[in-house]
């Protein structure tokens, strides 16, 4: 249960992050710094 509760809490927390990213951005330019962003944090473990 636990873990049923965890995922809607983070789901809910990226519904809201998104929305309001998306409202101080354009949306593809929101993607586009999304992706960067994981980008740059996953480089450091690329072998």
């Amino acid at each position: 249960m636990k873990y049923a509760l965890a995922t809607g809490a983070t789901i809910a927390m990226y519904s809201i992050w998104d929305k309001v990213g998306v409202s101080h951005v354009g949306g593809l330019l929101y993607v586009y710094l999304m992706c960067l962003g994981t980008t740059i944090c996953l480089v450091p473990y690329m072998k």
